[in-house]
């Protein structure tokens, strides 16, 4: 004969079960040193040209997160960071809940010729997710503007966090089911 569990047991090992796998569903919420890539796809003058770069959040800045790395923007014919000679990211914030980026990322660097280059970076967060990139040669004395749209992907390693939530719900769930 099959002995139940009393009716308070199980709902309290549901209930542990439950917060748990809510909890885990936290865990996945940006924090300060996560990791994303943006990928950037032109839509004027070159519709479908691809760009891609990493960045690193900073501090939280209210709802939003600042960024204290910018990197490796490259991509079909384009590497900024060849000749990057400098780059200010504290106008440019990130927001976990939407994965969007907001204000103006700008520097300075070296195009293919040696030719001196200052850049405006501007991205407006997500539903439209979008961007425009001021490029002012400086020796050359004309400027060149991109713009297109982006989206933002998150990294895919596990936190281990994550996966301890996940193993603590999978135990709860094999206990509730386990006959006595």
């Amino acid at each position: 004969m099959r002995r139940r569990l009393p009716s308070v047991i199980r709902l309290a090992i549901v209930m542990t079960a439950g917060l748990v796998i809510a909890l885990a569903g936290q865990a996945n919420a940006a924090t300060m040193g996560d990791h994303f890539t943006v990928i950037f796809t032109e839509t004027l003058p070159n519709p479908g040209a691809v760009a891609s770069a990493d960045i690193t959040l900073g501090p939280p800045a209210g709802s939003l997160f600042s960024i204290s790395g910018f990197t490796a923007i490259s991509g079909t014919g384009v590497c900024i960071t060849c000749g990057l000679t400098s780059e200010v990211l504290t106008a440019v914030f990130f927001d976990g809940a939407t994965l969007g980026l907001t204000g103006d990322l700008t520097g300075t660097f070296l195009g293919q010729n040696g030719g001196r280059h200052s850049f405006d970076l501007t991205l407006t967060n997500r539903p439209s997710a979008t961007w425009f990139f001021t490029d002012v040669h400086i020796d050359g004395g004309f400027t060149d503007t991109t713009q297109g749209t982006y989206r933002t992907v998150a990294a895919s390693v596990p936190e281990p966090s994550t996966l301890l939530l996940l193993g603590s719900a999978l135990a709860a769930l094999a206990a509730w089911r386990r006959p006595d």
